[in-house]
């Protein structure tokens, strides 16, 4: 999920500066970098809640486009995880399709 600009110093992270000596040794230079994510990194706590307020937004403004995926999107998600099944494979291929071009919306790949 894309950070907006105005979010992402938020996300600020410091970094030393790294090189490697001929020996193919790692030294720590006396240089910081200050990083800022451009996505919403995983892991933080407060990361699954604002997963589901997304999907859960992404839902509302999209059900006239993609009614398969959102429908099923609302109560079939967990935490980012998604299962449900259906009976036929025509009705598997236009749900994948439906929620990969939802996702996509955002910026969030169907994956596993």
């Amino acid at each position: 999920m894309i950070l907006s600009e105005e979010d992402r110093d938020a996300t600020r992270f410091l970094w030393f500066r790294t090189e490697k000596d001929a020996d193919g040794k790692t030294h720590l230079l006396n240089d910081i970098l200050i990083y800022r994510f451009s996505r919403l990194p995983f892991g933080l706590s407060p990361s699954p809640l604002l997963l589901s307020a997304s999907l859960r937004e992404l839902v509302s403004k999209n059900s006239d486009t993609y009614p398969l995926a959102a429908k099923q999107l609302e109560g079939n998600s967990f935490i980012d995880g998604f299962i449900m099944g259906v009976c036929t494979e025509e009705a598997a291929s236009a749900l994948y399709f439906n929620m990969k071009n939802l996702m996509a919306l955002i910026g969030l790949p169907l994956a596993k």
